[in-house]
C-alpha cells in the first residue's frame, strides 16, 4: 500500500470513479489499472489489514492508480493513521480483502450486517 493524496492540488486529479476530490481523512483508496477493471470496483469497500500493526479499517475505492504495481493500492493520511502506519514510510506490505457488503456501504453498517451474517450462521452451527 502506497501513500496517496486526494484532496485538489495535490499529485492526482479528481477520482475517476466519481470526479470529485476526496479529504485525505476520509477512508478512501485506489486500486491498481488490473485491479480497477475499467471503473468496475467503484464503490466497492476493502476491509485493509495491516500485518505491521494488526489493525484494519474499511476503505472505499473511489480511484485508478496508475503508477501502482498491479498487486498494489494507495490510500490517504486518515486510512494510515486508523492502521497505526506512519505515512512518512511511503510504503507498507499489507494484506487486503474483499468485504462482504454492497457498494457504497457505510463502514457502521458493514459491520451490522457482518455481525447479523456471523450470528444467523453461528445458529445453524452448534
Amino acid at each position: 500500500m502506497t501513500v496517496s493524496g486526494f484532496d485538489k492540488g495535490e499529485e492526482r486529479g479528481p477520482a475517476s470513479c466519481s470526479g470529485t476530490y476526496h479529504d485525505d481523512m476520509e477512508f478512501v483508496m485506489t486500486v491498481s489499472t488490473k485491479l480497477y477493471t475499467s471503473g468496475g470496483l467503484c464503490g466497492i469497500m476493502f476491509r485493509i489489514t495491516s500485518t505491521e500493526t494488526g489493525r484494519s479499517t474499511m476503505a472505499e475505492v473511489v480511484d485508478e492508480c496508475h503508477d501502482c504495481r498491479d498487486d498494489q493500492v494507495g490510500a490517504p493520511a486518515g486510512v494510515w493513521g486508523r492502521l497505526g502506519l506512519d505515512t512518512n514510510t511511503y510504503e507498507y506490505n499489507t494484506h487486503f480483502l474483499f468485504s462482504l457488503t454492497e457498494r457504497k456501504a457505510t463502514p457502521e453498517a458493514m459491520v451490522s450486517s457482518f455481525v447479523s451474517n456471523s450470528d444467523e450462521e453461528g445458529s445453524r452451527n452448534p
